[in-house]
């Protein structure tokens, strides 16, 4: 930043100081201009024939400015060599001094003077060729020519403009005089180099400390809400004895924007727990699960008696009953980790009357009971159908393990109060009070489960699909009188003519 900071600003200043050596230049010649101006008013205001006293009375009433310095020179048509000059007529100062003693300067005058000599005897011969023209006695304007532009001189010793103008009468044709105006271009330059070095530089030393200083302040400001994100994630990821600790969450103060990033930075984290939590979850009940049917087959292989062949039948069974039984509690386990992700439920608009119906049908392969509808409603609801038929069946299985044969199981779909509810109840064991509130929960299983085979997955299971649908699940039962499940799901409402 302060880098940028100092390059525009030295652009900047370069670019003024070109302009203001421009204007300089300009403001020279303007004078040099307005000076050539005062020798017009000059011989309109006085008559006189004599181009000397014309030119010394102009260069002794000139007012220049410091740099400036005003030359005056009469010489005679004829005098071409420059070597026995006499000494210039000069107001000025210090100005003059420094431009007459500068050999090149000096040159260049008296090549303006031979010049305008050589012009004057050029004319001369033309007059005197044609005997019609005849002197003006007078003093007039016309005796200031008109001057040679401005011209710049670089020397070794300076850096010069001037304005050189030739100076003629009639009435003196033999003269010929020299007016001019010199201007120290190299002085002025100075002072406004001397004023960017003096004022523009240490300002611009200042702007770009106090720039770096405020980008400074801004981008702590501004980064500080980063830093605090970086602490905060790098405190997460090494946790507890270097350990990720996933209950911890961002905090930011500051603008919305920052307060909007630390919330999308939460739900990262609140998925990244899930995910986590899923994990450890998963392999925990592996670990733990699976080690019981391992033990015993390895136990029954290791007292394998292979000479034994009814003794190897029996073993065989039995590991391949315990092997169906790691099967069966693997795929339990696989969907209960899949449960937690996102896709694991593609909710569509669902009529669940006929859904009702295949399901129904289904159920009645489960076993030999008295297989009853108790309602039916036409009611719709967003919901996954493959998912929402695997967690009524995993009830109506359910029900058969606590229940005899030929007792009743129900089903039902009614719609209250806004939600579609499907049950599904038995008149079997029933479930006590104490056990209804965790029977949902992973491996969980009542008190009479000793009678019945499972891993205390299912109703999990059935947990985890109601949560995907935003649905709610409950449970009637008393100890003997059987138990009545509820599976509560938003209802909708179906256009007219919409296929679900």
């Amino acid at each position: 930043m302060a880098a940028l900071a100092a390059l525009g600003l030295a652009a900047t200043g370069a670019l003024a100081y070109f302009v203001e050596l421009r204007r300089t230049d300009a403001r020279i010649t303007d004078s040099l201009g307005r000076a050539v101006e005062e020798l017009y008013t000059y011989a309109a205001n006085h008559s006189t024939s004599s181009v000397e006293r014309l030119v010394s009375g102009a260069v002794a009433q000139s007012v220049n400015a410091s740099y400036e310095c005003t030359l005056g020179q009469a010489r005679a048509v004829g005098a071409a060599s420059n070597q026995d000059m006499p000494t210039w007529t000069h107001v000025g100062g210090a100005a003059c001094r420094r431009a007459l003693a500068d050999p090149a300067l000096a040159n260049a005058l008296a090549n303006a003077l031979v010049t305008a000599l050589a012009e004057a005897q050029a004319s001369a011969q033309a007059t005197t060729a044609n005997p019609a023209t005849t002197p003006n006695q007078a003093t007039t304007p016309n005796q200031a020519a008109q001057p040679i532009q401005a011209r710049h001189l670089t020397t070794p010793d300076g850096n010069w403009t001037y304005i050189a103008t030739p100076v003629r009468s009639l009435a003196e044709p033999a003269m010929v005089g020299l007016y001019t105006v010199v201007a120290d271009r190299g002085e002025q330059r100075a002072e406004v180099s001397a004023s960017y070095l003096m004022g523009y530089l240490p300002l611009a030393a200042l702007a770009v400390l106090l720039t770096t200083a405020a980008g400074w302040t801004v981008a702590g400001i501004i980064l500080r809400p980063l830093r605090q994100l970086t602490q905060a994630t790098h405190q997460i990821s090494t946790g507890r004895n270097n350990s990720p600790d996933m209950d911890q969450r961002v905090i930011l103060d500051g603008p919305s924007e920052v307060v909007a990033m630390a919330g999308a930075v939460n739900s990262l984290l609140a998925s990244v727990q899930q995910a986590w939590s899923s994990q450890q979850q998963f392999l925990d009940d592996v670990g733990h699960e699976l080690r019981t049917p391992l033990t015993v087959v390895r136990g029954h292989l290791e007292l394998l008696n292979v000479d034994d062949r009814d003794e190897v039948e029996a073993v065989r069974a039995l590991a391949l009953d315990e092997v169906e039984r790691m099967e069966r509690l693997t795929a339990s386990l696989t969907m209960l980790a899949r449960a937690e992700r996102s896709d694991f439920v593609e909710l569509k608009p669902l009529a669940l009357g006929p859904w009702f119906d295949e399901v129904t049908d289904k159920a009645r392969a489960l076993a030999e009971r008295d297989w009853r509808i108790s309602g039916r409603a036409e009611v719709a609801a967003l919901a996954d159908g493959h998912r929402l038929t695997e967690a009524v069946l995993e009830l109506a299985a359910n029900a058969v393990k606590h229940s005899a044969n030929g007792s009743s199981i129900a089903f039902s779909l009614t719609e209250e109060a806004g939600w579609a509810v499907i049950g599904v109840r038995d008149w079997g064991d029933g479930i006590g009070q104490e056990d209804q509130n965790r029977i949902f929960g992973r491996f969980e299983r009542g008190q009479n489960a000793h009678q019945t085979e499972g891993a205390g997955l299912g109703l999990a299971i059935v947990g985890r699909i109601v949560t995907a649908h935003h649905g709610q699940l409950g449970v009637e039962s008393a100890p003997g009188q059987g138990a009545g499940f509820k599976l509560l799901l938003p209802a909708i409402s179906l256009a007219p003519g919409e296929v679900p």
